[in-house]
C-alpha cells in the first residue's frame, strides 16, 4: 500500500503518533516550493510526536518526501526520521525534534537538519550501508553532525554549523564519494579522520582549509597515502596517523607549516620536498611529546 500526501497537505500528531511504513507500505509525499507539506505536532514543542518510520528491505520499495518540513518530532527521545530502506528525502526540513538515522539506499539532499532538541548526545544524520548525504545543512546538534558507518557511502559536500561534537565522523574507512563540507562552530575537529586519499579533492588550495576554520580545533586530522602530488600549506596544520607518499608523486610541506604525528611513520615512497626558512621553519614532531613517532621512512624505488 501506498500513502500519497498532496501538496500543500498539513498531518498533525498527537504525542502517541507516528507515521510508519513497514512491509512493503510506501510514502510519496512530494510537495513544491510553493506548497510544501507539512509533518508537524498538535501542540507544538510542548508535545512532541515519535516521527517518520520507515522500515523496507528491497529495491522496488522506494518512498518519497520533498518540499516538506517536519517538526517537533522526538516523543521519547526518539529519531525524528527513521529511514530503513529507501526513503529519498529531497528539500527538506527537519527542525526543532529529534535526529535523523538513515540505512539502506537513503538519501538527505538539498536539506536542512535543525536545532536536535532531544536526546544529548544524539548525532545529528547518523548514515549506514550505501546511504547518501548531498548539499545539506546540519545546524546545532548535541553530538557529532554527520557521522558516516560502514559502507559505500557518499558524502556529496554541505554545511556543518555549531556541532557540540566533531563536524562528520567516517568510520570503517573512506566513503564511496566524499566533496567537500564547510565546518564551523564544532566544539572538536571539524574531521575526526580523512583519509589522504581524499585531501586533494576536500583540499585543492590553500584557501580552501579555509571551509574548516572557525572551530574550536582547526586542525585536520589525516591518515593514508596521499595518492597524487600535493602542496601543505602554512597555517593549517594536520594531526596524522600513518601517514605516506605514494611511488611517483611529490608531497610539498610548504615553509611554516606542521605535522604533528601520533606514534606511526611517516612512509614516503615518493619525493618529500620540505626546505623552510630561517623565519619560517618546518615541524615534523610527535603530538605527544611523551610518545614518539615512528620517523621519516624513505623507500622510494
Amino acid at each position: 500500500a501506498k500513502l500519497v500526501v498532496e501538496p500543500g497537505a498539513r498531518m498533525v500528531f498527537d504525542s502517541a503518533g507516528v507515521l510508519s511504513m513497514s512491509s512493503g507500505g510506501l510514502l510519496d509525499a512530494r510537495g513544491t516550493a510553493a506548497n510544501p507539506i507539512v509533518f508537524t505536532s498538535d501542540n507544538g514543542a510542548t508535545r512532541r510526536w515519535f516521527g517518520i518510520k520507515h522500515f523496507t528491505s528491497t529495491d522496488a520499495d522506494t518512498s518519497y518526501i520533498s518540499h516538506a518540513l517536519v517538526e517537533y518530532t522526538g516523543h521519547g527521545n526518539n529519531h525524528g526520521i527513521t529511514a530503513q530502506g529507501a526513503l529519498l528525502m529531497d528539500s527538506v526540513r527537519v527542525r526543532q525534534g529529534g535526529a535523523i538515522i538513515m540505512e539502506g539506499r537513503s538519501r538527505f539532499r538539498w536539506s536542512t537538519l535543525d536545532t536536535v532538541t532531544t536526546l544529548t548526545g544524539q548525532r545529528g544524520v547518523d548514515m549506514y550501508d550505501s546511504t547518501t548525504f548531498e548539499a545539506s545543512t546540519v545546524r546545532k546538534v548535541a553530538d557529532v553532525g554527520v557521522h558516516a558507518q560502514c559502507c559505500k557511502i557518499k558524502l556529496l559536500g554541505g554545511r556543518i554549523e555549531d556541532a557540540t561534537g566533531i563536524g562528520v565522523v567516517m568510520n570503517s574507512g573512506p566513503p564511496a564519494a566524499l566533496l567537500p563540507f564547510k565546518i564551523v562552530g564544532s566544539a572538536s575537529f571539524p574531521y575526526n579522520n580523512v583519509d589522504a586519499s581524499f585531501v586533494p579533492t576536500l583540499f585543492p588550495t590553500a584557501a580552501s582549509y579555509d571551509s574548516i576554520r572557525g572551530n574550536a580545533f582547526d586542525s585536520l586530522l589525516v591518515s593514508g597515502t596521499i595518492p597524487t602530488s600535493y602542496t601543505l600549506p602554512k597555517g593549517y596544520p594536520w594531526i596524522a596517523g600513518l601517514l605516506g607518499v605514494a611511488d611517483g608523486t611529490t608531497f610539498t610541506i610548504a615553509p611554516g607549516a606542521g605535522i604533528a604525528f601520533s606514534s606511526q611513520m611517516f612512509s614516503v615512497g615518493g619525493r618529500l620536498y620540505s626546505v623552510g626558512t630561517l623565519t619560517d621553519t618546518i615541524v615534523l614532531k610527535a603530538r605527544d611529546p611523551s610518545a614518539p613517532f615512528g620517523g621519516i621512512k624513505f623507500q622510494a624505488a
